[in-house]
């Protein structure tokens, strides 16, 4: 049998250099993003709720590099200077995004921050530990604000498809319903789904919970694709039965009753939205090992 390559001085040896120096450069980095942190913490605890799910994702990312401690252990540690022009990019952008006036700037500025930590890992610890790192700092985008009016745009669709699915979902349970735009009509009162009820803040918060499940699954890359995408399909439909929901209760008991529907069937809805994801993670064979796409 043939001996295993000794490896490299220093890619061993007193690693405690190597977590010094990242430290450091990520202690710099939080300092240079203060406005970015203040800016996200008014992102998350309003616009209307839409990035409620931020605080979580750091969370998340630091699950999924705990379940790969053994793998970075393991990995070989060597500084690669490719990860100084990672930095640098990401700092040209955060300086450009400052240069911008308008709307959405400090949007733009944010994601720059997971590319700016990233590359300090690329430098510091190399190439094997920064691939092992990529997944849970692109999960940290998902946490990033998108510009208000993206947001805008996005919402706007979905408030369309939501409105005619409930509609839908309404009149085949018996129910009086005419759709009229993003409104559906009753016949002794109306409701109006707004851009807050379109359920884009769902489909945000699943996406970070799929990105999650195919960042720790054993899953193949199209099958984490899939499972990655399947937020989508699962957010509209959650967001298409509470508007039902809530449209049976209208025609029921009328306004009061529709009002506390409201207020406990979002709750209700995304969790059980989070139970399809975890069980289409489970029909694609999440935690078992896949060879097939």
């Amino acid at each position: 049998m043939g001996k295993r390559p000794r490896e490299k001085d220093g890619d061993r040896e007193q690693p405690w250099r190597a977590h010094l120096a990242f430290a450091l450069g990520a202690a710099l980095l939080a300092g240079w993003y203060r406005d970015i942190f203040l800016f996200w913490d008014v992102e998350w605890s309003g616009n209307q709720g839409y990035y409620a799910h931020g605080p979580v994702v750091p969370v998340l990312a630091a699950v999924v590099i705990w379940l790969r401690r053994e793998r970075l252990a393991a990995a070989r540690r060597q500084p690669a200077w490719l990860g100084i022009a990672v930095v640098a990019a990401a700092g040209l952008l955060k300086i450009a995004s400052t240069w911008v006036s308008g709307t959405g700037v400090e949007a733009f500025a944010s994601v720059s921050f997971p590319v700016a930590l990233w590359g300090i890992v690329l430098t510091v610890y190399g190439t094997a530990v920064a691939r092992l790192l990529a997944e849970p700092a692109a999960l940290l985008w998902l946490m990033c604000p998108l510009p208000g009016y993206l947001i805008n745009e996005v919402s706007f669709p979905l408030q369309l498809a939501s409105t005619r699915l409930a509609t839908t979902l309404a009149m085949l349970a018996g129910i009086d319903a005419l759709q009229e735009g993003t409104v559906i009509h009753l016949p002794d009162l109306s409701l109006f789904v707004g851009g807050t009820c379109s359920g884009f803040r769902s489909i945000l918060s699943l996406l970070s919970l799929t990105a999650f499940a195919a960042a720790v699954s054993r899953l193949s890359r199209g099958r984490r694709l899939v499972l990655l995408l399947s937020a989508l399909p699962i957010g509209l439909a959650a967001n298409a039965v509470r508007i039902a929901a809530i449209t049976a209760a209208a025609d029921r008991w009328g306004r009061p009753g529709a009002l506390q529907v409201h207020e406990v069937s979002g709750f209700v809805m995304l969790g059980l939205a989070c139970v399809a994801v975890f069980a289409t993670a489970k029909v694609l064979g999440w935690l078992e090992d896949t060879d097939t796409w």
